[in-house]
This record gives structure tokens, C-alpha cells and sequence, in this order.
């Protein structure tokens, strides 16, 4: 939220600070997103674009090689069956940089250790 404001992306931030305040924060951090909010209320632009980025969708993913958002909760993403990371489908057949001992989209099963 902070960096999004600084980015002078307001309506970003001003989704971000929503789903904050949702969280049920400390009274100083509530203060500070209700700010967010009225300002982006104001003014409501972003000066940087992010394509794939949707303010209105509440569920995304990162893809985990490009950084990408991933919109929809990760509809038509490529998942490592080991460690859950999401990709982009282009990545498909690439060993995971997450886990870095599967191939991303290969379908694996057995006890997973997470420590």
C-alpha cells in the first residue's frame, strides 16, 4: 500500500488498503489506509499501468519465474506439484526455481515434508 501511494498508484493502493482494513489492523495502520483511501477517493488514477492488473479482482497469484500477476486465483496457471508455486504457461517443462528438483507442470504425487 505504502509503495503504491509513493508510486503515485492511487486506485491500487486504495485496493490494497481495502483489503487491509478488512484484516482488522492496529488503530494506527487503520488510520493510515483510511487515509489511502480518502486520497485515492479524490484522485482515483494509477501512474504506472500494470496490464494484467485488475483492482476489482481480489484473487491473484504471482507467477513465480516472471513475477507476472496471475489473475482469477491462478485460472490457466502451471503448477509445481512439490511446492504449489505458479506459473505462467510458458513455463511449462522448466525446472521449478522454487523447489529446484521437478519440472513445472508434471504431475507428481507422495509425502510432502514442509519444515
Amino acid at each position: 500500500m505504502a509503495t503504491a501511494t509513493k508510486a503515485e498508484d492511487l486506485a491500487m493502493a486504495s485496493s490494497f488498503a481495502r483489503l487491509l482494513l478488512a484484516l482488522n489492523p492496529a488503530p494506527k495502520v487503520a488510520q493510515s489506509a483510511s487515509a489511502t483511501i480518502a486520497a485515492a477517493d479524490r484522485n482515483p488514477r494509477d501512474a504506472i499501468v500494470l496490464p494484467s492488473y485488475d483492482h476489482m479482482e481480489d484473487k491473484f497469484v504471482i507467477c513465480a519465474a516472471s513475477h507476472a500477476i496471475i489473475p482469477a486465483g491462478g485460472a490457466g496457471a502451471v503448477t509445481d506439484a512439490p511446492s504449489g508455486a505458479k506459473y505462467l504457461p510458458e513455463f511449462k517443462g522448466l525446472v521449478c526455481r522454487i523447489s529446484k528438483i521437478s519440472e513445472v507442470g508434471r504431475l507428481a504425487s507422495g509425502l510432502r515434508s514442509f519444515v
